[in-house]
């Protein structure tokens, strides 16, 4: 009787726990391109370039860093002279931060040409 009732219930489990996957009503191919509707505001660069002129009270390293503090730039400043270079951002970073001599200097991304003085 207890063979018979668990044969029965792995029955049972085996019947109960096999079902078919259900259809899906949604289409799986690819979609054209032209089909996608975009918002007018939306940004289709991944990154940003932007021209760098900065000027150094003195003679030493600059560190160039992003908003998670990579570093991603590295130059020797001379004093009083204009240091030119382009650095390249995915877009949604607003500020880099500029490491100079013990000090550090935020700079907003609001303009692809940016002029800063270290001071």
């Amino acid at each position: 009787m207890k063979k018979q009732l668990l044969i029965l219930t792995i029955f049972g489990s085996i019947l109960l726990g096999c079902n078919k996957d259900p259809v899906s009503n949604n289409p799986t191919g690819p979609v054209d391109i032209h089909e996608m509707v975009v918002n007018s505001t939306f940004e289709w660069d991944a990154a940003k370039t932007y021209q760098l002129d900065i000027i150094g009270y003195a003679n030493s390293v600059l560190l160039i860093k992003d908003s998670d503090g990579n570093v991603i730039h590295k130059a020797m400043l001379t004093k009083d002279e204009s240091y030119k270079t382009t650095i390249q951002l995915p877009a949604h970073h607003k500020t880099i931060r500029a490491e100079f001599l013990d000090n550090v200097y935020e700079i907003n991304l609001d303009q692809s040409t940016i002029h800063f003085t270290l001071n």
